[in-house]
């Protein structure tokens, strides 16, 4: 009827990654050979000031071996802390929306399309997980594993507002065996 004239399209940006500038904080440090006990009390700190974001987003663009990419929807970040001899960081988890079709979880689930649709904010998805290559820990991945499927639930709900109810996880076999999980 021509009552409504809409304006021209507006050019969109070109999304671009910020670029992961590795700094000294970021570097190796000497090695850690030790149990999990000298290692005194573990901890996962949640992972929000902007300064420990960006130290976070170095660790694992300089040592994981799929590097940083920005997750996609709601994340977690977190440090694996020690408290022996002093506070340190030992290595870094990354939780984030699950992805959308995956037919073998799907399957398992026993969910439909219309299932899936309502309810795949509930899977969350385990993007990054990395000990730091000069840490030499026998059993801290795994404990990493059992203190955040402990807590994971309570801290999703303070920064999304609801608590997912089941992890996902992707082993790439040619890099590991996957016997923490």
């Amino acid at each position: 009827m021509g009552l409504v004239e809409l304006p021209s399209k507006r050019p969109q940006k070109k999304r671009e990654s910020k670029k992961v500038v590795w700094t000294e904080q970021s570097q190796a440090k000497p090695d850690i050979d030790s149990s999990l006990a000298e290692l005194g009390s573990i901890t996962l700190k949640v992972v929000t000031d902007k300064a420990e974001v960006t130290l976070w987003n170095e660790y694992v663009d300089r040592h994981h071996y799929l590097s940083y990419k920005h997750p996609i929807g709601a994340a977690l970040k977190y440090f694996i802390m020690s408290d022996h001899p002093q506070p340190q960081v030992l290595g870094c988890l990354l939780f984030s929306a699950s992805v959308w079709h995956l037919a073998d979880r799907d399957q398992w689930i026993e969910w439909d399309k219309k299932d899936r649709e309502k309810r795949l904010n509930l899977v969350i998805n385990n993007n990054r997980f990395l000990i730091f290559p000069w840490i030499n820990v026998p059993n801290l991945a795994s404990k990493a594993l059992a203190l955040v499927t402990k807590q994971i639930r309570n801290d999703w709900q303070t920064a999304h507002g609801y608590r997912p109810v089941l992890i996902e996880t992707f082993v790439d076999d040619s890099q590991y065996l996957g016997t923490c999980y």
